[in-house]
This record gives structure tokens, C-alpha cells and sequence, in this order.
């Protein structure tokens, strides 16, 4: 069972009244901005595991100054890669 629907059923088992919490297909798209960071990558993840298909994530392709990818070239690609291999739609944030 996915983070999302253990973190759902949790939540709703805890907050009487809440009802169904969990995969809902009528949601429409969903985007998760900053998916190169470590909290938008892991929603993103649980979303497209938890049975989303319809997850689009922002990323920046830029440098890093600091943490794991701030000497890694690669970084961002091996993300996205990742993220769309899990069925994400990625766009790109563009420094103007």
C-alpha cells in the first residue's frame, strides 16, 4: 500500500467525519511545483505510486549551489528521468 493511502486512511481514521480518503480519479490534473527538491519529488512519487496519472511536475534544469546535485551535472536529468518513467508530465522552469 502507497504512503498516500496508508497517510489517507490514517488521517480519516483519526478526524471523525472525513469519509473516503484516498485515490479519487476525478481530481484532474495535479501539479506539484519544485520536483528536482526533496519534498516536491517525494509528493510527486507518492502520487504517480499511489495510482495518479495525471501528475505534472515543475523542475529547474539550473545549477545547484548546495546539497547533493550542487557538483552533479546530471542532477535534474536523472530526476525527470525518473519522474517520467513513473508516468509524470515534467515542465521546465525557464530563468528569465
Amino acid at each position: 500500500m502507497s504512503l498516500l493511502r496508508v497517510t489517507g486512511k490514517a488521517i480519516a481514521d483519526i478526524i471523525p467525519g472525513m469519509g473516503r480518503l484516498g485515490f479519487d480519479e476525478s481530481l484532474g490534473k495535479i501539479f506539484v511545483t519544485s520536483g528536482t527538491g526533496v519534498v516536491g519529488y517525494r509528493v510527486a512519487m507518492s502520487l504517480l505510486k499511489g495510482g495518479y496519472k495525471d501528475v505534472r511536475v515543475g523542475v529547474w534544469r539550473g545549477e545547484r549551489d548546495a546539497g547533493e546535485g550542487a557538483k552533479d551535472k546530471h542532477f535534474a536529468e536523472n530526476i525527470v528521468k525518473v519522474l517520467e518513467d513513473n508516468g509524470a508530465e515534467v515542465v521546465e522552469y525557464i530563468q528569465s
